[in-house]
């Protein structure tokens, strides 16, 4: 009888290791996940921070039915793909989303000759945006981390 106390207790404690150690390992590994989560949303926080652009020109012309605008990069942070770049163009109180992959609008940046086809600081990109229907009034450019500007035409 005493032995079978002894192998019962030695039975629960094997099982409460075991249980220990597996509820360790994950919590371990929820931590870790945590963890890279919250690196990873604050070195976007960061580069969102240092992202800026600003438009310093901005034009219509009704006849070719092209928007100009000229972008620059203000910030400290290179805009890795400019075509992910979502224009906006207010027309009749209405805006219009022109994407760049959809053929609306293109794009030449200068002076290029650092990370060519990447906006890096103080580079100025020219956007040429078709559109149809009466002349818009207004212009937005936003970054594809959210980062934005606008003006009026």
């Amino acid at each position: 009888m005493a032995a079978a106390t002894l192998i019962a207790s030695a039975v629960g404690i094997v099982i409460l290791i075991i249980t220990a150690y597996v509820v360790m390992g994950g919590t371990v590994s929820l931590v870790e996940q945590a963890t890279t989560s919250q690196k990873d949303l604050t070195d976007r926080q960061v580069e969102r921070i240092n992202t800026g652009v600003a438009i310093t020109g901005a034009s219509a012309d009704d006849l070719l039915k092209v928007v100009f605008l000229d972008v620059e990069n203000t910030g400290g942070e290179t805009v890795r793909d400019p075509g992910e770049m979502a224009v906006f163009l207010l027309h009749n109180g209405e805006p219009v989303y022109y994407t760049n992959s959809s053929g609306a609008w293109w794009y030449r940046i200068s002076p290029d000759t650092i990370h060519p086809n990447q906006l890096d600081p103080d580079e100025v990109m020219n956007i040429s945006v078709t559109y149809t229907g009466d002349e818009p009034t207004w212009a937005k450019v936003v970054t594809e981390n959210g980062v934005y500007d606008s003006a009026y035409l």
